[in-house]
């Protein structure tokens, strides 16, 4: 799915009015940061799968990277989790 594929499916009353996407190689943490400092940037919305511990420290964390490193205000989206329905009522 491209960029623009993702922002239309977004329902219309959340889709940004203004928004701006780029496709750059490099290590994310660093391009996102980089990038939206030569926008400037408002806002950079990331997400996050929520990984924590041993996983989290050995691929690291490209939204909490960009959280401490960038000029401007990041949003941390995360993954819906599912709740089976024998967990439900725990």
């Amino acid at each position: 799915m491209t960029h623009n594929g993702a922002r239309d499916k977004l329902p219309p009353d959340l889709r940004p009015s203004q928004a701006e996407t780029a496709v750059k190689p490099g290590d994310p943490r660093e391009v996102i940061v980089d990038e939206a400092a030569n926008w400037p940037a408002d806002l950079i919305p990331v997400g996050a799968y929520g990984h924590s511990g041993v996983r989290n420290w050995q691929i690291g964390s490209v939204a909490e990277s960009v959280t401490k490193h960038a000029r401007c205000s990041v949003e941390v989206v995360r993954k819906q989790r599912t709740v089976t329905p024998d967990l439900q009522d725990m």
